[in-house]
């Protein structure tokens, strides 16, 4: 029903925005003054009180999606059990992992004995509904990434919780995150190291 309302406000305000571009360009024709150039204006007018934000929107996030988002290996299961002989046989798992706090993560949860998995969250406009989320496997010895991968979303939330902004239902896109799938299953390989056959 909120939704409803919504979009009603919404067509409401369209067609006063029309009925005032309409209005200007009239008054601008009988002052013998360029009815385009009022018209522009008076829909400028209109739309950057509620729209202002669209046009960035879409851009950042076309831009942090060509440029930011993607999956990474920076080192095999097979690699690193090459590197640490021995080691996989000892770690254990679960298949519900503890989590864990930590300075500047968002989330994260203790995978085995050296592995931790960590998302990391990005707002890098704060006027802009655009966040990039980090995800990496970190070796708990060494405090490297053997993995990563990143998305990135637009919008302000669930439209039907009511989260701040959600009824700019507009600046909401598609999540870039092409490599989500390859992802889980890397950490699953990780996680499961010395799983018992």
């Amino acid at each position: 029903m909120f939704g409803l309302i919504v979009l009603l406000v919404i067509a409401g305000y369209i067609a006063v925005s029309v009925l005032v571009v309409k209005a200007t360009m009239r008054w601008a024709r009988r002052r013998g003054r360029s009815a385009v150039r009022w018209g522009w204006g008076a829909g400028l007018l209109m739309y950057l009180p509620v729209f202002w934000d669209f046009i960035p929107t879409v851009l950042l996030h076309r831009y942090l999606c060509a440029t930011e988002q993607g999956f990474w290996v920076y080192k095999t299961v097979e690699q690193w059990q090459r590197e640490n002989p021995g080691v996989a046989e000892t770690l254990s798992w679960s298949k519900v992992p503890e989590s864990f706090e930590a300075p500047e993560i968002s989330d994260g949860l203790i995978l085995n004995e050296r592995f931790v998995w960590e998302l990391r969250k990005r707002h890098p406009f704060s006027h802009l509904p655009v966040w990039i989320s980090e995800q990496l496997i970190v070796d708990r010895a060494t405090e490297e990434a053997t993995g990563r991968s990143v998305a990135v979303s637009s919008g302000y939330g669930n439209f039907a919780l009511g989260s701040g902004g959600s009824w700019k239902f507009w600046l909401q896109m598609p999540t870039c995150d092409s490599g989500t799938r390859e992802f889980a299953e890397y950490l699953n390989q990780v996680q499961r190291q010395g799983e018992t056959k």
